[in-house]
């Protein structure tokens, strides 16, 4: 296919790339332990940057990451921190970015399908 735009990640060659950095962070965001906190923060944190570059994170991947902010979310780890509601804060709006990103993805899906299935008509 080549190029499909003018931007840097309109292309093939952008997109192997992206593919490649993806792929073991998603396997990452996978296989993190739960009780990784920063880890997992920053995973999730490095899908939502990713994404905004022109990487395509599928909808299982930025799910997980979701959850598994969720899961710091409900943790006695927070209490650590100097200012658990500025952590609170944060974490409510990477997991709301995510999620919203999982709708978008869903919802273009969904419109993908259903135009599929007109063309079968």
């Amino acid at each position: 296919m080549g190029s499909w735009g003018y931007g840097p990640f309109d292309n093939d060659d952008a997109a192997e790339l992206m593919l490649r950095i993806v792929e073991p962070l998603a396997t990452e965001v996978a296989s993190l332990h739960r009780y990784k906190y920063n880890e997992v923060r920053a995973a999730a944190c490095a899908l939502l940057a990713l994404d905004q570059a022109g990487a395509y994170v599928d909808i299982e991947t930025l799910d997980q990451a979701a959850e598994n902010l969720q899961d710091i979310l409900e943790s006695d780890w927070i209490a650590e921190w100097r200012q658990p509601a500025t952590i609170r804060k944060r974490l409510r709006e990477e997991i709301a970015a995510l999620r919203t990103l999982v709708k978008k993805r869903e919802a273009a899906l969904n419109r993908l399908r259903k135009k599929r299935r007109k063309k079968r008509r």
